[in-house]
């Protein structure tokens, strides 16, 4: 899985985009390559776009925005190779990393502060899993 960093956001999580992430191969969605030109792109053609990124390791992990982040969160959880995890701040952007090991972080463009935000990226990516006790617990989810 080699990839990079694709540039991106939405609705006001622009500041996330002008200092991206670091540490490769991280996706931010913003204009999702299946949406076609004519139609506004929701949240399932971001989360079928991160879905695809995922499986083929374009990226190994993933940012999604929308407004509060509640779309996109159900969207991109369809998919058995996602762990989406909506965050509000750096604690639980470390809890669902150590804990659920989310491989997709979610955040709100209306809900969440620019600083916020980019404490929970910060966090999400310098954050391993665990394993151990929570391991069992990953594999029911898919």
């Amino acid at each position: 899985a080699g990839g990079s960093m694709r540039d991106s956001s939405l609705h006001s999580a622009e500041a996330l985009r002008e200092s991206p992430p670091k540490k490769p191969p991280v996706m931010v969605l913003r204009n999702p390559p299946s949406a076609a030109p004519c139609c506004c792109p929701c949240a399932p053609d971001f989360a079928d776009a991160m879905a695809t990124a995922l499986k083929e390791g374009i990226a190994e992990q993933g940012v999604l925005f929308c407004g509060t982040g509640i779309g996109i969160s159900i969207a991109a959880n369809r998919y058995a190779h996602i762990r989406a995890a909506l965050v509000h701040d750096a604690l639980s952007a470390r809890l669902c990393r150590e804990h659920n090991d989310a491989n997709v972080l979610v955040l709100g463009g209306r809900t969440t502060g620019v600083e916020v935000a980019k404490d929970c990226l910060k966090v999400f990516l310098n954050t391993p899993f665990e394993g151990g006790r929570h391991q069992k617990r990953i594999d029911k989810f898919s």
